[in-house]
């Protein structure tokens, strides 16, 4: 079942909040990104839903800091000559391109990309295997912490014939950084890394990011640890860090630019996996979310991350006519 969460009365421009959440992830990000290859010089960017990262398409900063190869070059593709990361061309019924083989064990592979929302992906590791299993070969890491467990390179039943092995439901932090890519053991072949995007982070792994193994008085949805009056449910709600007050003003008024009436407005931006409802009331007992009462303006606006929206709604009745209004968010959420 999904969780009903009443937030207190809350009056703001929704831009604020969109400011405020942009400017946290900006104090955020580290600076351990390396040189791109491959993207035109740019970061692979996650957020497009989906992004495939070729093999060889390691960063360009050469041995010891774009990769780590042991054996030297060996005969293959042309692509890339003076690395030292051996590829071979392949080509089969359906598909043709480059790999990374001869993989020998201790090797590694680093691939920079800019997280810009701290969220939950799927990582799908293209690989090929004529001989047996190969239990924990791959980790794939993100600024330096390994992602999951180890995973285990299965029989494809050929040096070419390429499956996918998964990690799932992992957590990208917010930041430039870079996928390391390590093998514990080699005799397979390596093709590509699929990264997909599933969404913003569940509360219980969105509170530790803040409070890592923290006491229930600290991390309960209840809880305020920063005292600024806005739960922690809330604050997760509204892109808000529960370790820092909120002091800016809540207050917000629409001005319809045809008529210079004043209404009262509340904006918000929420995950994607949140459902909204707006409700108002001018005794604070008796509370409406219906469309006589309140609208949205505007048009829903989705963050260039693709895992929020932005949106606002207003009174119908102008504050002229009705000094004493109240408006509200209703928030629910999945288990």
């Amino acid at each position: 079942m999904s969780t009903p969460l009443s937030l207190r009365v809350l009056v703001r421009p929704a831009h604020l909040v969109f400011a405020f959440a942009l400017c946290l992830a900006a104090a955020r990000l580290s600076a351990a990104a390396g040189t791109t290859y491959g993207n035109g010089g740019a970061l692979w960017d996650p957020h497009s839903q989906r992004v495939t990262i070729e093999a060889e398409n390691f960063d360009a900063d050469g041995e010891g800091a774009a990769y780590h190869d042991h054996d030297g070059r060996r005969a293959g593709a042309t692509l890339r000559p003076t690395e030292g990361v051996d590829l071979g061309a392949f080509t089969t019924v359906t598909e043709s391109g480059v790999m990374v083989n001869s993989i020998v064990a201790g090797e590694w592979l680093r691939y920079s990309a800019r997280v810009l929302t701290t969220a939950r992906f799927r990582l799908r590791l293209r690989v090929a295997n004529s001989g047996a299993a190969i239990a924990n070969a791959i980790t794939v890491s993100w600024k330096d912490a390994p992602l999951g467990s180890a995973l285990t390179v299965p029989t494809t039943g050929g040096s070419t014939e390429f499956a996918e092995v998964v990690l799932d439901e992992v957590i990208l932090t917010v930041g430039p950084d870079a996928l390391k890519v390590s093998f514990a053991a080699g005799g397979f072949n390596f093709d590509a890394i699929i990264v997909e995007q599933l969404g913003p982070l569940h509360y219980a792994d969105w509170i530790q990011e803040y409070f890592p193994g923290g006491p229930p008085e600290q991390i309960s949805r209840d809880a305020d640890p920063d005292g600024d009056g806005l739960n922690n449910l809330m604050e997760y709600a509204l892109l808000l860090p529960p370790n820092f007050p909120y002091t800016r003003s809540f207050g917000g008024v629409w001005t319809d630019p045809g008529t210079g009436t004043q209404y009262l407005a509340i904006g918000y931006t929420v995950g994607n996996d949140a459902h909204i409802v707006a409700e108002i009331s001018t005794d604070l007992v008796n509370w409406s979310s219906g469309q006589a009462d309140i609208i949205g303006y505007g048009f829903l606006k989705h963050t260039i991350d693709g895992l929020y929206t932005s949106g606002t709604k207003r009174s119908t009745i102008p504050l002229g006519q009705q000094p004493r209004q109240f408006v509200r968010l209703r928030v629910t959420l999945p288990p």
